[in-house]
This record gives C-alpha cells, sequence and structure tokens, in this order.
C-alpha cells in the first residue's frame, strides 16, 4: 500500500474533472459536430494539398522558421506537482509524503509531454520530410532532440517559477535556451553521436533539476507571495506559522496581504456587477482562460495556413461563431454556479449582462482574428475594414440571437 500514491490519483482524478468541467464551459458538442469536425475534414484535404505542391511561404521560412514554430510549442508544457494550499497546514511536517506526491506529479507530467509532444511533431513531420529532403534516420533523430528538449525545457520552467521571483529574468532564461535548441537543430540531425550525447545530458539534467523542484517544506512561502487566493487571513496564518518554524521568506519584498476578503457582488441591480464578476472570473480561471487562447491560435493558424484559397472564408465565417458561442456558453456555465444561484436575479438584468459579457469577451479575440484575415485577402484595405464588419457582426449577433437566449 502506497500512501502517497493513493494521495496523488485522487488528486489527479480531482484535476482532470476539473479541466473536464472547463472545457465543457468553453466547448459545446455544437461546435464539434458543425464546426471543428467540418474544420478537421477541410484541414486534412488542405494538407494533402500541400503535399502535393508545397506552398511559397513554407520554404521561404527556411528550416530555422520551421524550428522556431516547433520548439515554442514548448511553452504550452506544464509540469505539475499536485500540491494543494491546504497542504501546508496539515501536511508541511511531512516532507517526505509530500515529495513522493511531487515526484509522481513529475513523471505524470513528463508522461504529458512525451505523448503531447509526440503528437505536435507528428503534424508538421511529412511536410519537413518533403520540403527539406529529409530520410527517416534524419526525422527519428529530430524527434528525439524535440521531445528530450521540451522534457528538460518544461523542467527547468518549472525551477524558475518556483525559485525565481523576477519575471523579466524568468523571460530572458527561457529565450537563452530556446533560442540555442533552434540553433542547434541542424547538427542534430546530421550526427547521431552528437544526438544520444545530447539525450545523455537531457536525462541527466531532468533528474537533477526535478529533484530541486521536489517539495522541499518552503515552496508554500513561494506560492504566499504571488498567489492572489492566500493574500487574505489565510495567509497571515501561514506566514505566521511559517515563522514559528523557523522557515525564513524566498525573498526580501514583505508580502502585501489582504485583510479581508475582497467582496464581488456589492448591488444586485446593475448588470455590469454581473459582467465584471463573469470577466474576472475568466482572466482568473487558467483552466479556462488556456483553451480559449488555444483554440484562438488555432483558428488563426486555420485562417493563415488556407489563405488565398475559398476554405479561408469558410474557417473566417466558423471562427466568428465558435468565440461567439464560447462567450455566450462560459457565460452560462458561471449563471449555473451554485453561488451565483443564491441570489435572486432579474431576467432583464441578466439577458444585458449576457450580451455585454459576449461582446465584452468575444471582440477582442475576433478583432485580432479578422485583422490578420482582411490583411491576408485584401492587405492594408482588408486590415482596415474586416475589425470594423465583425464590430457590427458581435453587436448584432449579440442583440438578435444572444439575448434571445434561455438565462434562468
Amino acid at each position: 500500500m502506497n500512501p502517497a500514491f493513493n494521495v496523488f490519483k485522487q488528486r489527479l482524478r480531482t484535476d482532470l474533472k476539473q479541466q473536464r468541467k472547463a472545457r465543457n464551459m468553453v466547448l459545446d458538442w455544437t461546435i464539434f459536430v458543425y464546426a471543428l469536425i467540418p474544420g478537421l475534414a477541410i484541414g486534412i484535404y488542405v494538407y494533402m494539398e500541400w503535399l502535393q505542391d508545397i506552398p511559397f511561404i513554407f520554404t521561404y521560412i527556411g528550416w530555422y522558421g520551421w524550428m522556431t514554430l516547433l520548439f515554442l510549442s514548448m511553452f504550452i508544457f506544464e509540469i505539475k506537482l499536485y500540491t494543494y494550499v491546504a497542504d501546508q497546514l496539515f501536511l508541511s511536517r511531512n516532507v517526505p509524503f509530500l515529495r513522493k506526491i511531487t515526484q509522481y506529479g513529475i513523471i505524470y507530467s513528463l508522461r504529458n509531454i512525451i505523448i503531447l509532444g509526440t503528437i505536435i511533431f507528428i503534424l508538421p513531420s511529412l511536410l519537413l520530410m518533403e520540403i527539406f529532403s529529409l530520410d527517416i534516420q534524419q526525422m527519428i533523430l529530430l524527434y528525439i532532440y524535440y521531445i528530450t528538449a521540451s522534457c528538460i525545457f518544461t523542467t527547468w520552467k518549472k525551477y524558475q517559477k518556483i525559485y525565481i521571483s523576477s519575471s523579466i529574468f524568468r523571460l530572458v532564461n527561457q529565450v537563452l535556451p530556446i533560442s540555442a535548441i533552434i540553433l542547434g537543430s541542424s547538427y542534430i540531425i546530421e550526427n547521431s553521436i552528437l544526438t544520444f550525447t545530447w539525450v545523455a545530458i537531457s536525462v541527466f539534467g531532468c533528474i537533477v533539476i526535478s529533484r530541486k523542484t521536489l517539495y522541499n517544506g518552503n515552496h508554500f512561502l513561494k506560492i504566499a507571495l504571488l498567489d492572489d487566493a492566500l493574500r487574505n487571513q489565510m495567509g497571515n496564518l501561514l506566514l505566521m506559522d511559517a515563522k514559528n518554524k523557523g522557515y525564513h521568506l524566498p525573498s526580501n519584498t514583505k508580502p502585501r496581504l489582504w485583510k479581508h476578503s475582497q467582496v464581488m457582488f456589492k448591488q444586485r441591480n446593475a448588470p455590469m456587477i454581473f459582467t465584471d464578476a463573469f470577466i474576472k472570473s475568466i482572466i482568473r480561471n487558467h483552466r479556462l482562460l488556456f483553451p480559449i487562447l488555444q483554440l484562438s491560435v488555432l483558428l488563426i493558424a486555420f485562417i493563415i495556413l488556407t489563405s488565398g484559397s475559398w476554405v479561408s472564408y469558410i474557417v473566417w465565417g466558423i471562427s466568428i461563431y465558435i468565440i461567439i458561442d464560447i462567450a455566450k456558453t462560459g457565460w452560462m456555465g458561471f449563471r449555473q454556479d451554485p453561488y451565483i444561484r443564491l441570489f435572486h436575479w432579474d431576467e432583464t438584468m441578466l439577458r444585458d449582462s449576457l450580451e455585454k459579457c459576449v461582446i465584452y469577451l468575444a471582440t477582442p479575440i475576433l478583432i485580432f482574428l479578422n485583422m490578420i484575415f482582411g490583411y491576408l485577402q485584401f492587405h492594408i484595405i482588408g486590415l482596415l475594414l474586416f475589425p470594423l464588419l465583425v464590430i457590427f457582426l458581435v453587436n448584432w449577433g449579440a442583440k438578435s440571437f444572444v439575448r434571445n437566449s434561455p438565462v434562468s
């Protein structure tokens, strides 16, 4: 019996349930049926067309352009330690137990990196072989290089998040390794000995950095400094408990803690109060915000890759529907929150809030997306006209269709 592993499995199930709930708020079955499945079919068709006739832009960006796009995908990977804030009150003295939980979390995260990295690498692999005339051996070496680089870079990124407080210094320490990895990619595929040397260095580096990343009894002080959720009475309790145990703060900067919890609703008769609460919940909930950003990037990539053909207009229309539907579905999920349902809300106010939330959340994303689409299709004129067009479409759609949706 392994108590630490049982706790890790329980926390993993909870985390997966939260992710599933966030995805359900962002995506619903109508998007899959009417948008993503046809989009996937169109994407496969366009991809096969590219293999027959390579677009000029693909050869123009060259090897290092492709490697930059490939290795920048490492930023989406993440190491999770599966430690909770409550651990600092109930398990902070049992350091070996928490170290085992974080060890399982690192192993599980590295497994996810390998699986997701393999999928990402497979997508452009046929194009890379066609454009740069690579053989199977070179692609295998490049794949090994990409996976090992992703593992060590993500582990290094997690280490920095815990121990380095300066965001600028963290950014510099992430950009420089990625630049070196991109520049070294051309040498790796030509020399198998160099590749296996890199693998040995990467595995050793992952082990060393992971041992430094494991829970050591002081991590929660870093969280108490950075996490807004602890800037209240709980944060004061944690810091007082830490001082009594002889721990030192990881930074000389005095933490600013809230004396009282912030009140979200001060009045219940203004649509902007409800709207403000919804927008803040989107921004603060990373599990909900990241899927929206990732889907937006995917839609932008589809528009860029299909530019110059009639397919791009289909993707453009679908993207407008998807973003508006995501904003509406997210608001509906927020409306069904048990805490929100405790209060009585006027139906007219809810409809006003739904309309405003769709406009405020969808408009910035669609303006940026339409600037790219307009410039690719009609250059400067499209860059200026399409953002104005999408503002009109979002406002018209919010007033004509979204406002009539059931809100109770």
